[in-house]
């Protein structure tokens, strides 16, 4: 049994190192996106904000994303590996 609990335990340190890795790589991407983004926005758009309300929301918003990014991934993957096993449990009887 404790051999049973090591493994699980391993398995899920690596299952959670590979999200984290992949909603990096996502969180990676949109900034660079909206870096891209926002330096084509004209100036008199920064104009009309506060100062420093656009890098903050941005911020804030993406560091959010990344966040649920990481945990709904695990989840929607375990949801669908369980639908996927008691399908195939319900086939055979």
């Amino acid at each position: 049994m404790l051999i049973l609990y090591i493994i699980s335990a391993i398995f899920a340190f690596i299952q959670g190192f590979t999200m984290t890795g992949v909603s990096q790589k996502l969180t990676y991407k949109l900034r660079n996106d909206l870096a891209i983004k926002i330096n084509k926005l004209p100036m008199k758009y920064f104009d009309s904000k506060k100062h420093g309300e656009v890098l903050s929301i941005i911020t804030n918003d993406i560091d959010t994303l990344s966040m649920n990014l990481n945990q709904s991934i695990t989840q929607i993957i375990t949801s669908i590996c369980t639908i996927i096993r008691n399908i195939n449990n319900d086939a055979f009887y």
